[in-house]
């Protein structure tokens, strides 16, 4: 199976965390320099709170789906935590289950146009194709 990376974002421990393409839900770590047949596949879990943690977030988005009851972001039911403990990426389930569109997968952790830390407190941007904005 091709690795396929799409997207990444290292943990505090220099792991580098992999988004593919390939499969459904696709998430694998790695230590950088070691053998390529040395990385872990990193399995979804139920979202809950983690404070004290990193969250990695697409920094940019072609659509941010809503909730149209309050306007707010769609809650992502999924988390991927980082080897070490202290990082962990948020995804929804159009990533988890490969769903797609005309034969093309199209979940914001592959569409992005790259990961960022989300840290509680402090300004986080995301854009949005769909409305135009920031």
């Amino acid at each position: 199976m091709p690795l396929d990376p799409v997207n990444l974002a290292f943990d505090k421990a220099g792991n580098l965390m992999v988004v593919s393409y390939a499969g459904t839900g696709t998430v694998y770590a790695f230590r950088p320099g070691s053998p390529i047949d040395q990385f872990e596949l990193i399995k979804a879990m139920d979202a809950a709170p983690r404070p004290g943690l990193t969250a990695v977030r697409p920094a940019g988005d072609w659509r941010l789906a809503r909730d149209t009851a309050t306007g707010m972001p769609v809650p992502r039911p999924f988390h991927y935590l980082s080897p070490d403990g202290t990082t962990f990426i948020s995804a929804g389930r159009d990533f988890t289950t490969g769903a797609s569109s005309w034969g093309v997968k199209s979940a914001d952790l592959l569409r992005g146009f790259g990961l960022a830390a989300a840290t509680p407190g402090q300004p986080f941007y995301v854009t949005s194709e769909s409305e135009v904005m920031t």
